[in-house]
């Protein structure tokens, strides 16, 4: 599994499979009520990179368990793509 969302949270790479070190993937609703535009990543890089878009205002928990268990808050404006970059460990 490469997205797991709940009412305010959206976990990028919950289960991703050890032998897709890079990828991405486009247009993705969550349950969280937010749409994933896009996310990358590259396990060689260290990083992985989401763009999120809300249709209202609100804040977020962007969580990501691969290998990092990182978790931010970050704030959605309405419309308005939202790129965050955050490490893989």
């Amino acid at each position: 599994m490469l997205l797991g969302s709940r009412p305010g949270t959206v976990e990028l790479l919950p289960a991703r499979p050890p032998e897709w070190r890079s990828g991405s993937l486009r247009g993705l609703a969550t349950r969280a009520g937010v749409g994933v535009d896009e996310l990358t990543w590259d396990v060689s890089e260290g990083l992985a990179k989401v763009v999120l878009t809300s249709p209202l205002e609100r804040d977020i928990v962007l969580a990501c368990r691969d290998g990092s268990d990182q978790r931010q808050t970050v704030h959605l404006l309405p419309h308005v793509p939202t790129t965050v970059t955050v490490p893989l460990a």
